[in-house]
């Protein structure tokens, strides 16, 4: 069965309308909280700023006639008036409004802005390196070299074009010998359960033809996953897909901009957007938490983040279009290691078509120090450790 989510449709909106005014102001159902209101700016005359108090008019909409003199005087008395003299006592402060305050009428960002709560749950940088890490790292030095230890190969599906990958979650309806997989390409996206011995699809849904598949998590009972270009982020049952019994997703958020890799830290979701930044976003409601960061190797910016794996405290990701894993504080956006796999992409080279963009994507962590590593169209999987050195 294709689940088909509706979504907010395209369009260049003139304003963001208050949720709280929406319907006073004649103009629908509020919109979803940080989504765009595409309407039309109505006209002075229009019964609709006339509601609103900007400017008058009589029940038949004609204006009402003031003689020229009766004006004449009234601005020659104002201005003749002497100012009143400054209240010495200073005005008490306002209490600040419950909730979220709209947004202006003329703002442009087109994601909600993150609140003081919400910054304030932003995980701070690791404090210790965690056993799987062969060498030590700097928290603000040069990044490390890493290299990877084929341990074993596991058959994957090379049809797939993998752009998420994360082991089920012991006591989670499944064991950890389990990979959730999240397929791209439209009319061929996917999510999947794979046997991560015999590289087996026990559960398979598709995505509707529009859209794209990209990273996924799970994160509580759920998995999100992300879409590419379609502003949509799926949360599916955890326990339905482990069991097979999945058929489309429970809910799904909205986003602005471009999904690519997801992750789940303690707490708040890790976004990239094929961009050198990191974003957080709540499991909740998928608000953005706290700032972007700027994700940055020895002083240089780091683009094209693509799939995510957030362990201990860190953040793995493929560099599209590289052999390159970066590990990265969350918190700094510091690189502190580069994991060279360029033997994982020579093992499957005559395999794959690599310039048609089959290439290193897909990270998940078992839990014991040992990553399941694959690629898109990838012929196999590949179990490795962390080694040091290339």
């Amino acid at each position: 069965m294709t689940p088909v989510v509706s979504a907010p449709g395209p369009g260049a909106p003139e304003r963001i309308v208050p949720p709280a005014h929406a319907e006073l102001a004649g103009l629908g159902p509020p919109p979803q909280a940080g989504r765009r209101h595409p309407v039309d700016r109505p006209g002075w005359d229009s019964p609709v700023w006339q509601d609103r108090g900007v400017r008058a008019a009589t029940v038949s909409g004609s204006r009402p006639r003031v003689p020229l003199l009766v004006v004449a005087v009234a601005v020659l008395t104002a201005a003749c008036a002497t100012p009143p003299a400054p209240d010495p006592t200073p005005a008490p402060p306002t209490s600040a409004p419950a909730g979220p305050v709209p947004a202006e009428a003329d703002a442009t960002p087109t994601t909600p802005s993150p609140s003081a709560s919400a910054a304030s749950s932003v995980p701070a940088s690791p404090s210790d390196p965690p056993p799987w890490f062969p060498t030590p790292v700097t928290a603000d030095g040069p990044a490390a070299t890493w290299g990877v230890e084929i341990l074993t190969e596991v058959p994957h599906d090379d049809t797939a074009f993998t752009q998420g990958l994360e082991f089920v979650p012991a006591g989670s309806g499944g064991t950890p010998e389990f990979v959730l997989e999240s397929t791209g390409l439209y009319g061929h996206s996917e999510i999947r359960l794979v046997d991560a011995e015999s590289g087996a699809v026990s559960t398979r849904v598709a995505l509707a033809d529009d859209e794209f598949g990209e990273g996924l998590t799970v994160s509580g009972t759920s998995v999100v996953q992300l879409t590419w270009r379609e502003g949509r982020a799926h949360v599916w049952p955890l326990a339905e897909l482990t069991a097979g019994t999945a058929a489309a997703p429970e809910s799904t958020f909205t986003y602005d901009g471009e999904g690519w890799g997801l992750c789940a830290d303690r707490g708040v979701l890790v976004m990239s957007d094929g961009s050198a930044t990191l974003r957080r976003r709540s499991p909740v409601d998928f608000a953005p938490v706290g700032a972007p960061v700027p994700v940055t190797r020895d002083g240089i910016p780091v683009s094209r983040l693509n799939e995510l794996e957030c362990v201990d405290g860190w953040v793995l990701a493929n560099v599209w279009q590289t052999d390159e894993i970066v590990v990265v504080d969350p918190a700094t956006g510091h690189v502190a290691a580069t994991v060279d796999a360029r033997p994982l992409a020579a093992a499957v080279a005559d395999r794959v078509d690599r310039a048609g963009g089959d290439v290193l994507n897909g990270i998940a962590h078992r839990g014991d120090g040992v990553f399941l590593l694959g690629g898109k169209r990838w012929p196999t999987f590949f179990r490795v450790r962390l080694s040091p050195g290339p």
